[in-house]
């Protein structure tokens, strides 16, 4: 069965001596994000899940910060073959090895070292119950092939809370920014239905997609996904998740 699911935001000023100067709040998104990532240490291996116009499952074992000019900040990992096969085989997801985004670099960054890495996108404009969909076939197949492992995904919120934000001040970004930390914490997919993937867009978030699969895997299995920290520092919405045994709710 899956071990446990968690939230991080994917933003490499998180990563650990990227920049000499963090802006002010930053140090305790990290903080947050270290204690998320010491939380799934003791798994057998981590899914770890991002939002792309193509989804797929990366092959490489090994990624950089290139694409923002940090090739020196890397790291490597052990890729679960039969596993990754598995899950292409079972989701219909391409077996892509250009398939390593910006925000699931960042991810493998965050995970502690030596631990085996299972890297995917799934579709950011998916509607939401394509997305449950697509993760209670990835939990089925944790669940029959890699008992001990855990699911990570990106839980970035909107980009546009502030006038210092990289989208600036978003007109209702405020609001969907609370609704979309209450739905997570509160595992309401309803909710979290109504809050994408046009209007996650239109707000700035790419988290949308990947937290309701994460959400969605919780819920499958029998875990209960809370919220551990948000924030918003420079206008980003940053949230921070893991879970721990619950109760399915009853509609489930």
């Amino acid at each position: 069965m899956v071990r446990g699911v968690g939230l991080l935001p994917a933003a490499p000023l998180l990563i650990e001596d990227i920049t000499s100067v963090r802006p002010a709040g930053i140090d305790a998104v990290a903080r947050a994000v270290r204690d998320v990532a010491a939380s799934v240490s003791d798994s057998q291996g981590v899914v770890l899940v991002a939002g792309a116009d193509a989804a797929g499952i990366a092959t490489q074992s090994s990624t950089d910060l290139r694409t923002i000019g940090r090739s020196d900040v890397r790291t490597r990992w052990s890729v679960p073959h039969e596993l990754t096969t598995a899950v292409a085989g079972a989701t219909g997801l391409a077996l892509d090895g250009a398939a390593m985004s910006l925000e699931l670099s960042v991810l493998c960054l965050q995970m502690p070292p030596a631990t085996p890495l299972l890297a995917m996108s799934v579709p950011r404009k998916a509607a939401l119950a394509e997305l449950v969909d697509l993760a209670g076939i990835v939990e089925a197949v944790l669940t029959a092939q890699a008992a001990g492992w855990s699911v990570v995904a990106v839980g970035d919120g909107s980009a546009g809370l502030s006038a210092q934000a990289p989208l600036h001040l978003v007109a209702g970004a405020s609001a969907w920014q609370d609704a979309y930390v209450a739905a997570l914490d509160a595992g309401d997919l309803d909710v979290l239905a109504g809050l994408g993937p046009k209007r996650a867009r239109a707000v700035g978030s790419r988290g949308w997609a990947p937290s309701v699969f994460a959400a969605a895997v919780a819920r499958h299995a029998g875990l209960r996904l809370a919220v551990t920290f948000h924030a918003a520092p420079r206008g980003v919405g940053y949230v921070v998740a893991s879970s721990a045994p619950g109760t399915v709710p009853a509609d489930a």
